[in-house]
């Protein structure tokens, strides 16, 4: 009986030891020195809405939040495609992170990918936490006065500082370093300066801060931020050279920013097809080195032999939804399928010949698969993006769903990992195809298989993410059928914005597996607009749906001032508020768990 080796077989889960944080540095499950990691990308919301909250993917749960009526806003395709947290100094917008052990360490490094959009506002940071305005302890990275320098600081704004200069409109990777000798100040991983300095963090019990400042007293918040932030990291050490010059890396290739030095990473070059997904590297300096990494999406690289100062191999990819095709498998003898996703490898190499251990890990690939035989995979290679593929080497070994081909020596260009044995499996079924497709406010699901064998049922799995999934249909399998079987599913009530649905298969043993990903966009949500604003007694709320169960009023405490205003009284999209009653001032009107500042006079 047959079926696909890399989508349908059992998954054995094994520990993974590769870092899998920014740029493969640091691991996201709360046990590394990793402790805070806010990525814009991991924001799920439609362009230009208020952001509430950004979860940090540290592990360590140092998520950002905002008050109500202080949120920022979610802008998409701003930097090289990626999204920006959107700050406007003239609102007092800002996020905020619990005081936490982990974010008060001795040593520490802390990233910034940023820009000003105003050079007139003064001292507004990107990140700080320190316990008053006074700014006699803590670190942070802000906004130099009335210029356009930024300032890095460990415990002494006006003592232990580095600037650097910073054009408005312009983005800009900033870094802080402190070792208990030093602070340091990197932009765009050119050295700005060092000043001495070695103090232990003085303790700050305060909210660590993105785009405002605590206020004198603690009590509040002051000099608040005219500007974007697209991702910011915080190590609670200081990293050595090859870490750093990673991660810079990895920040340069996603954001298209260039780097003044040490840019070592080619493959988000357009001739080289934009290679600037998750990219990971290792390599070594005097320093120190980095030895393996991950990139959460089915590979990981290690070294083996012959890394010197100065060595390094990057890796970036250009897909992020991965499926197995039967196409584009020229030039191997045998070959009979491979991955979709390829990754750009990019080598420095200046002395002895490295050799590195590349590992595919099939879950992290998206196929929740046993490896099976390692003789079967092919490591796949050629130096352009197009052409035949050469054979690179054998797979050494497997181990539960993970394949590693030992002792490769690699060149510039691009790999990925194939199969000349796609047929042998213990799982039951043959799946032909699976889509997804919108239908008006519906998607239609539609897979086919060509054989079944003791399959029991199909579960229809919905993400925001593709990473984190619900059950949102189940539909029973025929159990044993040897001929073409057609199945149709509806989902009525997508997400807004993208919908990521796979299929999990499951036979009347419990032995389960998972179809490729699918993804479909379903068009953003009706925008609500709230008008006249300023007002005097009235106030209409258009676009609004009829998924709307509320709306509240709030003054700029926090008060509730209008009880529950039910929406039976609406007509259509539209409803009319009667704010007379309402002293002059600002309020904030909350809908759907979002919060439009609105100004009533009189």
């Amino acid at each position: 009986m047959k079926t696909f080796l890399f989508l349908f077989a059992l998954i054995i889960a094994i520990g993974v030891n590769a870092q899998t944080g920014p740029g493969g540095i640091g691991k996201t499950d709360g046990t590394s020195d990793l402790v805070l990691w806010l990525d814009a990308n991991t924001i799920n919301q439609t362009d230009g809405t208020n952001v509430s909250s950004w979860t940090d993917q540290s592990g360590y749960d140092n998520s950002a939040s905002a008050p109500s009526g202080n949120e920022p806003v979610f802008e998409t395709n701003e930097l090289n495609g990626n999204p920006v947290v959107s700050f406007t100094a003239s609102n007092t917008e800002y996020l905020r992170v619990d005081d936490d052990t982990s974010l008060k360490p001795n040593t520490i490094s802390l990233f910034v990918v940023g820009l000003y959009t105003s050079s007139t506002s003064n001292w507004s940071p990107y990140i700080i936490k320190t316990a008053t305005w006074s700014w006699q302890k803590g670190y942070g990275i802000a906004k130099d006065g009335s210029n356009a320098n930024q300032r890095g600081f460990f415990n002494k704004f006006d003592v232990n500082y580095v600037t650097c200069s910073q054009t408005a409109g312009v983005t800009d990777i900033i870094t802080m370093v402190y070792d208990k000798s030093n602070v340091e100040l990197f932009k765009n991983e050119s050295s700005q300066g060092t000043d001495p300095c070695t103090e232990d963090i003085k303790d700050v019990t305060n909210y660590l801060y993105l785009g405002v400042s605590a206020n004198v007293d603690g009590s509040g918040v002051s000099s608040p931020l005219d500007g974007d932030i697209a991702e910011a990291i915080i190590i609670k050490r200081n990293v050595n050279s090859a870490e750093r010059i990673i991660i810079h890396n990895y920040l340069s290739a996603k954001y298209d920013k260039s780097l003044s030095s040490n840019d070592k990473y080619a493959g988000d070059d357009a001739s080289n097809g934009d290679y600037d997904l998750h990219i990971i590297g290792i390599g070594k300096e005097s320093s120190g080195s980095h030895t393996k990494s991950s990139d959460n999406k089915g590979l990981i690289i290690e070294q083996n032999t012959g890394f010197d100062n100065g060595d390094y191999l990057f890796a970036g990819n250009n897909l992020e939804i991965n499926e197995i095709i039967y196409t584009d498998i020229a030039g191997v003898s045998g070959l009979k399928a491979r991955w979709k996703r390829i990754w750009y490898f990019d080598k420095t190499d200046a002395g002895t010949t490295m050799t590195v251990d590349i590992t595919f890990d099939l879950s992290d690939g998206g196929f929740n698969s046993n490896a099976g035989t390692a003789s079967n995979y092919k490591l796949l290679y050629r130096s352009g993006t197009s052409g035949n593929w050469s054979d690179a080497g054998t797979a050494s070994s497997v181990s539960g769903d993970q394949i590693t081909f030992s002792n490769i020596s690699p060149s510039d260009g691009y790999y990925t990992i194939g199969t000349t044995d796609n047929e042998n499996s213990t799982l039951p079924i043959e799946l032909i195809s699976f889509s997804a497709k919108m239908n008006k406010e519906s998607v239609n699901l539609n897979w086919q298989t060509a054989a079944e064998t003791n399959n029991d049922f199909f579960t229809i799995e919905r993400s925001a993410n593709a990473q984190d999934w619900e059950q949102i249909a189940q539909i029973k399998g025929v159990g044993n059928y040897i001929d073409l079987q057609t199945y149709t599913a509806v989902d009525k009530n997508p997400i807004y914005g993208i919908n990521y649905y796979r299929l999990k298969l499951i036979d009347f043993d419990g032995e389960y597996s998972y179809s490729s990903i699918q993804k479909v966009r379903m068009a953003s949500e009706k925008k609500i607009r709230l008008y006249p604003n300023p007002t005097k007694n009235t106030m209409i709320i258009e676009g609004i749906d009829a998924t709307v169960q509320n709306i509240r009023i709030y003054n700029v405490i926090g008060t509730q001032v209008i009880q529950e205003i039910p929406t039976n009284k609406k007509q259509g999209d539209r409803l009319v508020l009667d704010l007379s009653s309402l002293p002059m001032g600002v309020y904030f009107i909350t809908i759907k768990g979002k919060s439009y500042k609105v100004f009533k006079h009189n």
